[in-house]
């Protein structure tokens, strides 16, 4: 079946569905509910378009009827491999109700029936509340051995944090016998705050880990990547803003992305090492101060800048530092900045002329204008 196919077969299962519903809460006569048309069809058929559903629409359908009540349980969803949940209709842009859907996460995640789940993405952004449930979704990726697990609890208010902390005591008792993260290839979490001794574990136990993302944590401060994990290809740290220290030296890490204020960043013995992406005021200084970075920027392929080169009362800067290091092996370079109307950014070329291997250049500029404000 292709793609617009089954497009429109979820279209018009959905439609049937919403008139299923409709009829059952006005309380049309039975006669009425046995004419439509999808409670004729045979389980297996129903099994079948439910197998094409999302894990919202599916489980929702478990309330039309006795006969549906269990049907989704018999769909790849109850046993499968990989789990997602988000409380934004992508399609509609609405946000499922808070209850709702904490009740659809553990409903699901306590009927799941398969042995393990490669993967497990779970975001959510209405957390005000106990942090009990996501305790138990945690203790399910654990238990389940997953190998990818996202938890994103970012909001869109962007000056609410919700605070949840990872909870270090399901960690702290994990052994051979109990449930663990040795098997944990990817781990993302964004806005939750992880403390040091947390990512220590991760580093420490987490003998596979090629993937490591923290964003938008306010316990997080300094992380040493020296000799764990040998697997660890990807490192990112953004939105940290009480970082002070990174330190790496890892044989075959490759990417490092670092959104934040300005810290003691060390990048040793990494053979490896060729992609970084730099934004917030740590990423002014790779530029303006280029002497404090020379020790790897000398072995970089692939560089992405975010700038914010705003200047609103400084000296604007037009000409490049003296003494600015040669990036040699550059070869892609990317800039994304954010200025003012009027501002010169000719200072930025002196990158491209300290890269002569550059192969590919990609610029692009957000421009705004100026408003101050006299008392």
């Amino acid at each position: 079946m292709d793609g617009t196919s089954s497009q429109q077969l979820k279209l018009n299962v959905n439609s049937a569905l919403q008139h299923t519903i409709n009829q059952n809460r006005t309380s049309r006569n039975q006669s009425c509910r046995n004419n439509c048309m999808i409670d004729q069809l045979p389980d297996d058929i129903l099994i079948a378009i439910l197998s094409r559903m999302g894990v919202e629409e599916a489980v929702r359908t478990s309330v039309l009827s006795s006969r549906w009540r269990y049907l989704w349980k018999h769909t790849a969803i109850y046993n499968s491999e990989k789990l997602e949940f988000d409380d934004m209709d992508t399609g509609t842009g609405t946000k499922m109700n808070e209850m709702k859907f904490k009740d659809l996460v553990n409903h699901v995640l306590k009927s799941h029936q398969g042995p393990l789940v490669e993967s497990l993405i779970i975001r959510y952004d209405n957390v005000r509340d106990r942090s009990i449930d996501i305790d138990k979704w945690i203790y399910f990726a654990m238990k389940k051995e997953v190998e990818s697990f996202e938890l994103n609890l970012s909001s869109c208010d962007v000056w609410f944090h919700c605070g949840y902390k990872f909870p270090e005591f399901l960690l702290s008792h994990s052994s051979c016998s109990t449930p663990s993260f040795k098997f944990l290839r990817s781990l993302v979490l964004v806005y939750v705050d992880i403390e040091d001794e947390v990512v220590r574990y991760f580093l420490d136990s987490c003998y596979h880990i090629e993937e490591f993302c923290i964003i938008g944590s306010n316990a997080t401060k300094n992380v040493e990547v020296v000799g764990r994990s040998p697997f660890l290809r990807v490192l990112e740290i953004s939105e940290c803003w009480n970082m002070q220290s990174i330190k790496i030296s890892a044989k075959y890490i490759f990417y490092l992305t670092y959104q934040g204020s300005e810290i003691s960043l060390q990048i040793e013995r990494t053979p490896m090492f060729f992609e970084l992406a730099l934004g917030g005021e740590f990423c002014e200084s790779f530029i303006y101060e280029p002497n404090k970075h020379s020790s790897y920027s000398f072995q970089l392929k692939n560089l992405a800048l975010i700038l914010q080169a705003e200047f609103p009362f400084g000296r604007e800067r037009t000409i490049a530092p003296a003494d600015l290091p040669r990036l040699h092996a550059l070869e892609q370079l990317e800039l994304n900045i954010e200025s003012q109307v009027g501002r010169s950014l000719l200072f930025f070329t002196s990158l491209i002329k300290a890269s002569p291997r550059l192969r590919e250049f990609r610029i692009q500029v957000n421009v705004f204008a100026a408003k101050y404000i006299l008392c």
